[in-house]
């Protein structure tokens, strides 16, 4: 191969990815919520199997976020046209509904990639009786934080 060639690719190669591209992922502020159980005094990590979640939006159909998997964490996106967001969480004994105030604003990333929503958890609440207690441990969800970093944990 022509190794005057090589670099004529490389440019091309870099020219066909758009900055769109590489902001999606960027864009997004997901609430991370660990799953843990408490027995004999002991707090664990836990893998909560055959789980769906469904998140909860007013005025548009519920979203399939997890189908009966085995999980010790889910990603839930937060709903930025509302002060709150919900999640139905199932398995094949038991349901509940988490419900997540918060209040979020717009700040522009770039021009670009747009804007991003930074929330402030304010509340959370269940119903049903599968989730035992809720610790929030990051109040902020942003886009420009790290994506392993956890919000709440979630008690079964």
């Amino acid at each position: 191969m022509n190794h005057r060639l090589i670099p004529f690719l490389f440019f091309i190669t870099l020219a066909a990815c758009s900055p769109q591209d590489m902001c999606d992922d960027d864009s997004q502020s997901i609430l991370v919520a660990r799953f843990r159980t408490l027995v004999g005094g002991k707090i664990t990590d836990t893998i909560v199997p055959g789980i769906s979640i469904h998140g909860i939006r007013e005025g548009k159909s519920d979203s399939l976020l997890y189908n009966s998997v085995a999980v010790g964490r889910a990603e839930l996106p937060l709903d930025p046209s509302n002060d709150q967001s919900g999640f139905v969480i199932s398995t094949a004994e038991k349901t509940d509904t988490l419900i997540l105030v918060h209040s979020s604003e717009a700040y522009l990333i770039s021009y670009n990639c747009g804007f991003a929503s930074r929330f402030t958890l304010e509340e959370f609440t269940s119903t049903g009786g599968m989730i035992l207690d809720i610790e929030l441990i990051k109040a902020t969800v942003d886009a420009e934080l790290e994506s392993n970093e956890e919000h709440l944990w979630i008690y079964f």
